[in-house]
């Protein structure tokens, strides 16, 4: 072996004989650093990596200013979860004076291990430092970095100017679908029409909000307790959506809120003519990201025996002078049992929307007047117990009672 490259060259897939030949070359030649990152590499695939730690050790103590020696050292501290040992490694070289590559290789470090553990304030003065002295594609890479975590720390107007640097650096893509949202979020209207302009959108306004009517879409918020829940929703722009479905009254209402939404599809709608669409799967998918606007609407439940088609059409209407919203949520073939002995009816299910600043005892009568012909009774108890007429509820509860869904 005459010279460390031949070494390499007989380096294969069996860490056992790679330990063998690299240690007998490290005698020979201790300071040659790709030696070393081969030998640590391969003590890793063996699962010892305290030993690959130990001559990283050793090596750095020698040579301290071997950016590529204690940028391995603290990524096999990173994966082996060192956390401890990391922050004195790395927070102990800064305070060297050693190169500038150090430094950045020990700002990095640090920055992937706040990341990793979620705490983004921590890691952001890091990426910073990194910003001073990167250049080209890690310097795109730390910017990218830092949109993603000022988004979350909730420092738009931070994450926006990175954008504004990636998207005038970069090609169109992905940084202004993300600086659109950004923007959004913060109404810099011409911003985010600039991002959509270079990404191909067509007929934009050339004032105000960037809205166009892009068909029917599907937004995934997150309850309270994180359960996913999804509505149907008409987009209004590249990266906005108004809802249009009537939420269950359990959980959180967004009729006609407007949100902001992830671009990224969490889904493909099939597109083939040929193939039924599953209705889950029929249109594109966005996860919320904020709403922007509340539709302010609260949901009651409307149950009972279908009236017929043109009585419900009829009811309908009759909501819509006070702005109120119904939507059907049972099926043709869902059946209602009035008692036990009884033939199947066709069963209706559906919720109410009522603005929050609509008085509710007009719905009520409303409801009242306009089903009393019925030939058999709807109920809306919910909305009845929340007006606090304990009478009526009293009324309406036997007919839920005695109607077996």
């Amino acid at each position: 072996m005459e010279e460390p490259d031949q070494v390499i060259k007989l380096l294969g897939e069996e860490p056992e004989f790679d330990l063998e030949v690299l240690d007998k070359a490290r005698q020979i030649w201790p300071e040659h650093e790709v030696l070393l990152m081969f030998a640590a590499e391969a003590y890793e695939n063996l699962g010892e990596v305290q030993h690959g730690l130990e001559i990283l050790s050793q090596y750095i103590e020698t040579y301290p200013n071997s950016p590529w020696a204690v940028s391995m050292y603290g990524a096999l501290l990173l994966e082996d979860g060192q956390r401890e040992a990391l922050q004195n490694f790395a927070g102990g070289l800064l305070k060297r004076n050693l190169s500038e590559e150090v430094h950045d290789s020990c700002h990095f470090i640090l920055a992937s291990q706040y990341e990793k553990d979620g705490e983004f304030e921590l890691a952001k003065p890091h990426l910073y430092a990194l910003l001073e002295t990167e250049q080209n594609e890690l310097f795109r890479g730390t910017r990218k970095k830092l949109v993603k975590m000022e988004r979350q720390t909730g420092n738009l107007e931070a994450a926006l100017q990175h954008l504004d640097w990636l998207v005038e650096n970069e090609e169109s893509g992905n940084s202004d679908w993300d600086r659109m949202v950004v923007a959004t979020l913060l109404e810099e209207w011409d911003k985010a029409r600039q991002s959509a302009e270079r990404l191909g959108f067509k007929d934009i306004p050339r004032d105000g909000p960037v809205e166009q009517e892009m068909g029917t879409c599907r937004i995934q918020f997150r309850e309270a307790d994180g359960e996913p829940v999804i509505y149907d929703a008409m987009r209004t722009g590249p990266v906005t959506a108004r809802i249009v479905e009537i939420a269950a009254p359990s959980h959180s209402q967004h009729c006609y809120d407007t949100v902001v939404f992830e671009p990224a599809k969490l889904n493909e709608p099939k597109k083939d003519d040929n193939e039924e669409a599953e209705q889950d799967n029929q249109y594109p998918l966005f996860a919320s990201i904020q709403v922007t606007k509340t539709g302010g609407y609260t949901s009651y439940i409307l149950e009972g025996v279908h009236p017929g088609k043109k009585q419900l059409r009829r009811l309908k209407n009759a909501l819509e002078f006070l702005g109120c919203k119904c939507q059907v949520q049972s099926g043709e073939d869902d059946e209602l049992y009035l008692s036990e002995d009884s033939e199947p009816m066709r069963g209706l299910y559906a919720y109410i929307a009522v603005p929050e600043t609509q008085a509710l005892q007009e719905v009520a009568d409303l409801l009242a007047i306009t089903t009393k012909k019925y030939a058999h009774p709807l109920i809306w108890p919910d909305l009845v117990e929340k007006i606090g007429d304990e009478t009526e509820l009293e009324r309406q509860q036997p007919s839920k009672q005695e109607s077996k869904l």
